[in-house]
């Protein structure tokens, strides 16, 4: 039996306990019975699962989005992985790492969190640089700014990317206003590194 183990890991035959999120969950008929269709997913893919007894019961407890505890094998269904369940429970918080579903930025944060600080340092307009370090020092909105995805499907979907995505953007801005030298390259930086907050 295979313990937390992460759906790239996965394998058919394989029989494993570990955490996921629920994407999906729907009860269909088949056959005059039901079954529970349902997607598990963590930050190396998607898998999808089915089970076929007390499917009404798993229903009232099962709510799309929440990560759950799975006891399960993977078989496969029409030539694709198909995990079937065998438990199924909504997970304890204290029983998961959050980030462990979530895909994050391969580029170094703290690197990044320092071009981001580099980029406020270089602003001269007093009351521009004044707005840059009051939101850019503030350790509350940095630790919540360095774990936000750039956006939820198309781009930096992941955790830090917004921080990445907005690091790319201010970066562009600069090259531009060094071409421009009539634009105004505190508002133009400031407003590169706010544009997504």
């Amino acid at each position: 039996m295979n313990e937390n183990c992460t759906i790239s890991d996965l394998n058919d035959g394989d029989e494993f306990v570990g955490f996921y999120v629920l994407r999906r969950c729907e009860l269909k008929e088949f056959d005059g019975g039901f079954r529970l269709d349902l997607e598990l997913s963590d930050s190396t893919g998607t898998l999808p699962g089915v089970i076929w007894d007390d499917a009404h019961n798993y229903m009232k407890t099962l709510k799309k989005g929440v990560v759950v505890k799975v006891k399960g094998r993977v078989g496969s269904y029409r030539d694709r992985p198909q995990v079937r369940i065998e438990k199924i429970r909504p997970a304890d918080e204290d029983e998961y790492v959050p980030e462990s579903f979530i895909p994050s930025t391969p580029k170094d944060i703290k690197a990044l969190l320092e071009r981001v600080h580099s980029m406020v340092d270089t602003i001269e307009d007093k009351y521009l640089s004044q707005l840059g370090k009051l939101i850019f020092d503030n350790p509350q909105f940095i630790k919540e700014y360095t774990r936000s995805p750039g956006g939820m499907k198309w781009h930096h979907p992941y955790l830090g990317g917004l921080l990445e995505h907005t690091v790319g953007v201010v970066e562009i801005c600069d090259f531009v206003a060094q071409q421009h030298t009539d634009l105004n390259r505190d508002l133009l930086v400031l407003a590169a590194l706010l544009h997504d907050v």
